[in-house]
């Protein structure tokens, strides 16, 4: 084959190699002009939610950082990404005092690896503070959680909206206290005094009134509890407060109902029992509700049991019962205010679904713990733990 036969076969070769090397380079900027485009779409997206959208890493680093978070918080992304979290937002509780980055919810969720929902308070660039409800989910990759992403709303407008309502429920309920209380006692003096003038069924019918009002009684002061502490006005005056008495007292109280429920009641406790620092009001309260709510929800002849011990710096508060339990489905929203459980409706229908959120709230304020366990037909067992 001669010299220029070569030349030409090389040559030929060499422009086949350089049209595919052309076809090929052009093909990847299309491929990385696609992904730019993409990758752009994906940030306009984002930058497009009216809820603040973040993310990080495993160790809490931010690695995204969207338009309504600079709008809530006062930082440019620049200024948060590549940073740790809580290095740079603070979050507060309702007392204004800083949250332990232990504490937050992007911590839970990063140690736990579970979706968690919580209601605080973040504090802007500028200083000032305001609520937010956050989500935070772990972000799962070949199944393992490679870090968190938060959706965060500002529910300042909510909030503002609740402490409406909250004011304007214990405006009302105050208002109406006073002729509530008139109506009892002309109801209780006329049932109790001279009624030789009223027939059986005009007494009956009395009655029927007087304990219809004690209930809206009960209510008045159910609301005005719930408006104290949503509103921070629920004042706790601390005192040495012996439990023994204080719980005898509430039991022989609630004895005329537990005999007419034909009820087994049991009540241990150690014979020398230590006093605790706290209101007597609120333990009375937590102590009525979890009692009344065991003899309410167990069918007669049932068991309702109150136990009462110390460990360590903390006293432990059990109130147990044979009662209706608590359905699995609605366990997690057994402590919600104006919830109820579809079984305890119907087994009684003239609950307010506020106890147990009051209870919840006092032992938290009492820097205390509340948990339970249920079975369906076999009875509830709640567990209070108070600092002594």
């Amino acid at each position: 084959m001669s010299t220029d036969v070569l030349q030409l076969i090389l040559a030929l070769d060499v422009g086949l190699l350089a049209g595919f090397l052309f076809c090929f380079a052009d093909r990847a900027r299309g491929r990385a002009t696609q992904t730019q485009r993409e990758q752009a779409k994906d940030q306009a997206m984002l930058n497009s939610i009216a809820d603040g959208v973040l993310a990080t890493d495993g160790r809490g680093v931010v690695t995204l950082f969207n338009t309504a978070c600079t709008r809530m918080l006062g930082w440019e992304p620049e200024e948060v990404i590549g940073k740790k979290l809580v290095d740079v937002v603070k979050m507060t509780n309702d007392a204004g005092e800083e949250i332990l980055s232990s504490q937050r919810p992007l911590a839970k969720t990063l140690e736990l690896g579970l979706t968690s929902s919580f209601t605080q308070r973040y504090r802007r660039k500028d200083g000032s503070v305001f609520p937010v409800s956050i989500t935070v989910s772990p972000i799962v990759f070949r199944g393992r959680p490679e870090g968190a992403i938060a959706v965060v709303r500002d529910v300042t407008k909510e909030t503002q909206i609740d402490k409406a309502k909250t004011e304007f429920v214990s405006l009302a309920s105050h208002q109406l206290r006073t002729p509530i209380s008139i109506i009892n006692w002309y109801l209780e003096a006329i049932l109790t005094g001279e009624t030789s003038g009223l027939t059986a069924r005009q007494k009956q019918f009395l009655k029927q009134v007087y304990e219809s009002a004690g209930r809206m009684s009960e209510l008045v002061d159910t609301l005005l509890n719930v408006s104290r502490l949503e509103m921070g006005t629920f004042a706790m005056k601390k005192e040495e407060v012996n439990l023994l008495p204080l719980a005898r007292s509430l039991v022989q109280e609630l004895e005329p109902e537990l005999k007419r429920r034909r009820h087994r009641f049991m009540f241990t406790s150690p014979s020398t029992f230590p006093s605790i620092r706290a209101d007597r009001k609120l333990v009375w309260i937590i102590l009525q509700n979890l009692l009344t709510n065991a003899i309410k929800y167990t069918p007669n002849g049932g068991k309702i049991a109150l136990d009462m011990t110390t460990r360590g710096s903390h006293v432990l508060i059990h109130v147990s019962d044979s009662g209706v339990g608590i359905p699995e489905a609605q366990k997690s929203r057994i402590f919600l205010k104006m919830f109820r459980a579809q079984n305890a409706q119907e087994l009684d229908s003239n609950g307010s679904g506020l106890g147990l959120y009051i209870v919840k709230s006092i032992v938290e304020k009492m820097g205390g713990t509340i948990r339970f366990t249920s079975r369906i037909g076999k009875g509830t067992v709640f567990r209070v733990k108070l600092p002594s």
